[in-house]
């Protein structure tokens, strides 16, 4: 494993599976807790009323279904 660029930040990291670094990675699973607990309690809801409700970037979102982190 070498060094890479992270592309959220840009910050030097040592490669990973996680393709972040570990900064970018500790706040991408913070958003995803954050997702999936609104979800538990609030099935169905639209990408707009999760982003109010968590205060996750709708990009993001979009980007943990695409991943399949979490469903729709």
């Amino acid at each position: 494993m070498g060094l890479a660029n992270c592309p959220e930040c840009g910050k030097l990291y040592m490669e990973n599976p996680s393709k972040l670094c570990p900064e970018c990675y500790r706040i991408e699973e913070e958003n995803e807790d954050k997702v999936a607990k609104y979800l538990r309690g609030n099935r169905g809801a639209s990408i707009t009323e999760i982003h109010e409700a968590t205060g996750v970037d709708e990009k993001i979102i979009l980007k943990m279904i695409k991943k399949g982190r979490i469903t729709g």
